[in-house]
């Protein structure tokens, strides 16, 4: 069998910060040794590594995975030792050029180094899988993503699934490490669906190379088709509004089609905020609170408590950009103000190294987070259901009348039902993804409130009361359901169920936990697709907009 090789380079040169690197790549090793696959692997490490060994290391290794571990500087690149021991900067140009000629034996190199995302994005051009960091986190977390990353690896995991698993483990490890004695590392690794994850992110290269199969998601799904045929159907009558036949048709529905319009743009800016409130909780909330523990003993907190202020301030221009459009979706939106004065509040507690202050900015953001996204969720909900789709279909199936009677071309008839058909379909969709959405946010509520009041006591009253009806409304959504979130989440509710009866306190902690990512996980992926979907609806609109300018 050849084993694929796993190259751990890492480095620390003399004058920067120490770093536990022993301990990480001892993290990998047994991970991977442990794994029921781990004859599939071997790893090979090498410390202080310096430029001049890059190439041969690539060269003679010819790994499958590559690992760095150590400092990183944002534009300026990645550190490496120099001939000296000192200090050696590498560019995101001369480290793409790096990985160009190994484009097609390397599948994914992770960079476990502060502030790479330039070089994750850089080697992303040559490279199908590169995991970077926009921050920096700290000792405990950086090696508790590499445990999971790699031990799911060496069970044969897919690397997307691996790198999951990987930020479940930070969930489980930090969630029970009362140790208050953690040191800052060059990375934040923790994915896109828990409370560190965008700070990290796994880049998959559009074209893979052929070592890699094509990753599903990146094909072309029905309801993208179904709305860029449906969106054909207006640019088609935006064609033939020169017949008199045709135009008449149309501008019969004229009031239809602008209240359609707007009802569009209206679903769309509820989802836009509702995706706000995410990022509110996963790149503010959620760091801001971790931080506050070794604030301001800790003075690298600040830095980062800094990070996730900007964070804070980007999401706020964001919301001021959708109040400006004033519609009926952005009139209702006050809650900024709050975000406003917790901003205030951050960077006045930094400045002024005030810890009290800094529990106030975080009460205003947790108010924002328990109430708003439910909030929003229900007008996206009530928007949904008044949404006149069905309207545009019946109008569009009297024009397609029109354009049969007038004998045009056939090509554009058939064009032209494929459209309204499309159309048909999209309305049913919208139903699902939203009655879907709103299921797992009503879980999302209930899960976090459970987590809230069972933080800081070791009393799970309040989850053994509340685990009966929750678990129940959780199986119904993966009810007749074989693919792996649904199976993973049912073992996580049968071990709770196991642990939930015992003394064990932290165990049952633990266990829920783990369910709660897993929930969390599932709901995201329904947010992200109803998301795109009201974006795919949202073009929809533009070009019957284009349409309705045509009839001024």
């Amino acid at each position: 069998m050849n084993k694929q090789k796993i190259l751990v380079l890492a480095a620390n040169p003399q004058g920067t910060d120490e770093l536990r690197l022993n301990k990480e790549i001892k993290a990998i090793e047994e991970a991977v040794w442990n794994g029921i696959e781990r004859d599939r692997f071997t790893v090979v490490h090498k410390v202080a590594v310096k430029t001049s060994e890059l190439q041969s290391l690539l060269r003679r290794e010819k790994p499958r995975i590559v690992h760095f571990s150590g400092h990183g500087t944002g534009k300026s690149g990645l550190v490496f030792h120099s001939e000296n021991d000192r200090e050696q900067l590498v560019s995101s140009q001369a480290i793409a050029a790096l990985f160009q000629k190994y484009a097609n034996t390397v599948e994914c190199v992770v960079l476990n180094a502060c502030y790479s995302i330039e070089q994750a994005q850089a080697i992303n051009q040559q490279i199908n899988y590169v995991v970077g960091t926009i921050q920096a986190i700290r000792d405990d977390a950086a090696i508790a993503f590499s445990q999971g990353f790699y031990a799911s690896l060496g069970d044969g995991e897919t690397i997307s699934s691996a790198m999951e698993d990987g930020c479940v483990q930070i969930q489980l490890d930090i969630g029970s490490n009362s140790n208050g004695d953690r040191k800052l590392i060059p990375v934040d690794l923790a994915e896109k669906y828990l409370p560190e994850k965008e700070v990290l992110t796994l880049l998959e290269k559009e074209e893979p190379n052929e070592i890699v199969e094509i990753d599903s998601e990146k094909v072309l799904s029905p309801h993208d088709r179904d709305s860029d045929r449906a969106a054909t159907a207006f640019d088609i009558l935006r064609e033939l509004m020169e017949i008199p036949l045709i135009k008449t048709a149309v501008i019969k529905f004229k009031i239809e089609f602008a209240a359609i319009s707007e009802q569009l743009e209206i679903l769309a800016t509820y989802k836009d905020l509702h995706d706000l409130l995410h990022n509110l909780e996963f790149q503010c909330y959620q760091g801001i609170l971790r931080e506050a523990r070794h604030f301001p003993e800790d003075f690298t907190s600040m830095s980062i408590l800094e990070s996730y202020g900007q964070n804070l301030q980007d999401i706020i221009a964001d919301i001021e950009s959708i109040i400006a459009q004033k519609n009926t979706a952005s009139a209702g939106v006050t809650w900024h103000q709050d975000l406003t004065q917790a901003l205030n509040l951050l960077q006045n507690a930094i400045e002024q190294e005030d810890k009290r202050m800094l529990q106030k900015a975080i009460w205003f953001i947790n108010r924002i987070i328990a109430s708003e996204p439910m909030q929003i969720n229900n007008y996206l909900v009530s928007t949904s259901r008044v949404l006149r789709l069905p309207s545009l279909v019946k109008a569009m199936s009297s024009i397609l009348n029109k354009i049969i009677d007038s004998q045009l071309d056939s090509s554009k008839i058939n064009k032209f039902k494929d459209s309204v058909t499309s159309l048909s379909k999209l309305d049913r969709t919208l139903k699902s993804f939203v009655s879907s959405h709103d299921s797992w946010q009503r879980i999302d509520v209930e899960l976090r409130r459970i987590e809230t009041v069972t933080a800081n006591t070791s009393d799970l009253f309040e989850l053994e009361m509340s685990w009966s009806d929750l678990k129940e409304e959780v199986a119904r959504q993966y009810q007749d359901c074989q693919e792996s979130w649904a199976v993973a989440l049912q073992k996580a509710a049968e071990r709770l169920d196991l642990e939930i009866s015992t003394p064990n306190s932290l165990k049952v902690k633990q266990c829920f936990n783990y369910y709660r990512n897993l929930a969390s996980q599932r709901f995201n992926k329904v947010d992200r697709e109803l998301r795109n979907f009201c974006g795919n609806l949202r073009e929809v609109g533009k070009t019957l907009d284009y349409l309705l300018e045509m009839m001024e």
